[in-house]
């Protein structure tokens, strides 16, 4: 039984080295034929995209049979055929890029892009066109265009590995999007160093940097980030109220209100800086500095004032105001205007409004008053 079960494996590996031998030879008559009819047509000049489609058939079957364990008969023609056809490779990326049919492109630009690097001519230099760049690039941006992104990021590497300095930016600009739609951000950022350290005032590349860093929750490498944009640009109102809002987090609030005094000096009229800074000059925590920040306060105020004057029925900036006033302990300018904004009133009314509150209020305390004051009846002794 046990010498039986060794003669089926002998002849199983036997008939399995007969298919690949068969398939190396039905590859290799495949490519050859396919190869004389790409050089008919190419001798017709009649038919080109007949031509090149012979051209990639057997190009795809000359490479079966250089990937065919037991090719050695039919290595030498493979190579020989393969190193001819390689100029007519690029020819046909060309061709199909300039027919705006791009997948077909991607085809022949990858063959003549991946051939020099084939095995069987590690012993010899193919001559690559002075195109081969704007080839490799055109690749790169079609693969990422059909969502081949692991081609494209080799051929994105690639073009990078050549030195030309044309499209260099571009590469990097969508290694990150590829890398950042992966959610790879290991890749993301080494990507992203790599074209700081080539373009150190393209805010860009530092911009995504931040967003990297933002994503992965990395506080001290997001700060660096921030401050590596703020020293191209120390006025960069991008990332000053992102570093504002971390300074805050981490109880730093006299550094925070500083840059939020910084950003509202260069735009007064932004209510989402101005109520933000309103928020932290009222922090609790910051009564140290709460003389400091009471003049932040009151510009705050004003601005919602004149804004309020051209926008009375704005809820939002109606709801800043109340916010500083509350800041600011103005109890009844608080809760009047809480009230208009609960009834669905207009700004307009306010100062009508808190004449009649306060005048409520001196009633209400008036009697109070008179209360404190009254006899209280006692019973008399007995």
């Amino acid at each position: 039984m046990k010498n039986f079960l060794v003669l089926t494996i002998i002849l199983m590996l036997g008939a399995c080295g007969r298919v690949v031998a068969q398939d190396a030879a039905a590859a290799s008559k495949r490519a050859n034929q396919q190869y004389v009819l790409f050089e008919s047509e190419r001798d017709k000049g009649t038919n080109v995209t007949g031509m090149y489609s012979y051209l990639l058939d057997s190009y795809e079957n000359f490479m079966k049979v250089v990937e065919a364990p037991d090719n050695g008969q039919y290595l030498s023609g493979a190579k020989n055929r393969l190193r001819a056809m390689y100029p007519y490779l690029l020819n046909g990326a060309v061709y199909y890029s300039e027919q705006k049919q791009p997948s077909k492109a991607l085809d022949f630009a990858a063959a003549y892009i991946e051939m020099p690097r084939l095995k069987i001519f590690q012993s010899e230099l193919l001559p690559k066109d002075n195109r081969y760049a704007s080839v490799v690039y055109y690749a790169a941006v079609s693969a990422y265009n059909l969502q081949k992104y692991s081609q494209a990021l080799k051929y994105f590497q690639e073009y990078l590995s050549t030195g030309t300095d044309t499209q260099q930016k571009d590469c990097y600009v969508y290694m990150n999007m590829i890398y950042q739609s992966q959610k790879n951000y290991s890749e993301q950022e080494r990507v992203l160093e790599e074209a700081i350290a080539k373009y150190p005032v393209s805010l860009d590349f530092l911009y995504n940097l931040v967003n990297v860093h933002i994503a992965t929750n990395n506080m001290p490498k997001l700060l660096s980030a921030i401050d590596r944009i703020l020293e191209v640009d120390p006025n960069n109102d991008k990332v000053l109220p992102i570093k504002a809002r971390i300074l805050e987090r981490q109880g730093k609030n006299q550094e925070a209100l500083d840059i939020y005094k910084r950003l509202y000096a260069l735009h007064p009229d932004s209510f989402e800086i101005v109520n933000n800074g309103a928020t932290i000059a009222n922090d609790t925590e910051y009564a140290l500095v709460r003389q400091r920040a009471s003049g932040y306060l009151l510009d705050a105020k004003d601005l919602f004032l004149k804004i309020l004057e051209k926008e009375p029925s704005s809820k939002m900036y109606m709801q800043g105001l109340a916010g500083v006033y509350q800041y600011m302990d103005m109890k009844s300018e608080y809760e009047v205007l809480m009230k208009i904004i609960t009834d669905g009133a207009s700004y307009t009314s306010f100062p009508s409004r808190l004449l009649a509150y306060n005048e409520a209020l001196k009633k209400t305390e008036g009697v109070a008053q008179q209360q404190e004051s009254a006899p209280v009846p006692v019973e008399p002794a007995m």
